[in-house]
């Protein structure tokens, strides 16, 4: 689209004509139409990025017991960052064209430290944390679409029988709580699919349709229910709770004490207090 509004007053002319065009560039309709096309296609892509993020949460959701583990907080902020980058640009942008040459040099500077900056912390990112890099399976899928689809070859969705349903959600759960899988702070729905014997999108519809939860939550569920069973016990008042977060499974405070209020509208530290 940029190559066809330039051809008549640039591409098209000689090389004189194409100098005088190119030094008062800013003046002419097709840079300001250059420049807005730049705007929308970025917002646009923008958008985008944010609508795939949220995508990217849900199934994290759906098949991973820790969601810090992998690389969503990152991916968020990146995008957060790459905002606010657009903002500057668009005010860079705004400013070249409207305003005076003051003013051109001051967002030119803030728009350079900016990008330093951003391209430091990029860096920094990947050197200290190289694990928000590690791969997350791409074959995953929202559990309404496996759902829906039914070219997928799932047996829960053959199932006419809620009989033959809840005998699945028992067998799980008896799985889970004679191994206790949960304490395995990695834990996702594939592995867990293998140790039980099922499909791993036959086990996302069990859990996340039929138990009507996320994997993640469901799985939490089973590691506060064993923490609780801590703090409630006398033999173990002196544990203090970093050492029964890891116990049971968890390997972040933060995410300890939100999945713990989140169940028992309490911190743990109240919890055994009251209790």
């Amino acid at each position: 689209m940029v190559i066809i509004i330039f051809i008549p007053r640039f591409f098209s002319v000689d090389e004189t004509d194409r100098m005088v065009f190119y030094q008062s560039y800013h003046s002419h309709l097709e840079a300001k139409l250059y420049a807005f096309l730049n705007m929308v296609t970025i917002s646009f892509y923008l958008i985008l990025m944010c609508l795939e993020l949220k995508k990217y949460k849900l199934i994290l959701l759906e098949n991973y017991s820790d969601k810090r583990y992998f690389n969503y907080r990152w991916l968020n902020q990146l995008t957060v960052l790459l905002v606010l980058l657009f903002i500057f640009s668009f005010f860079r942008t705004a400013i070249i064209y409207f305003g005076n040459r003051e003013e051109i040099l001051n967002i030119r500077i803030f728009h350079t430290i900016y990008l330093v900056l951003f391209m430091s912390w990029l860096i920094l990112k990947s050197l200290y944390s190289p694990e928000i890099f590690r791969a997350v399976d791409t074959k995953h899928k929202l559990v309404k679409n496996l759902y829906l689809n039914n070219s997928q070859n799932i047996n829960l969705n053959q199932v006419s029988d809620q009989k033959e349903i809840q005998e699945k959600i028992v067998r799980l759960r008896q799985h889970i709580e004679i191994n206790q899988s949960f304490l395995n702070s990695t834990l996702s729905i594939k592995e867990l699919a293998n140790s039980v014997g099922m499909e791993t999108q036959e086990l996302s519809i069990l859990i996340n349709r039929y138990i009507g939860k996320h994997f993640f939550d469901f799985i939490n569920e089973y590691r506060i229910e064993m923490a609780i069973k801590i703090l409630e016990d006398p033999n173990r008042r002196s544990s203090h709770v970093l050492e029964i977060l890891y116990e049971v499974g968890f390997n972040s405070k933060s995410s300890f004490h939100r999945a713990f209020r989140k169940y028992t509208r309490k911190t743990p530290k109240d919890y055994r207090a009251k209790f």
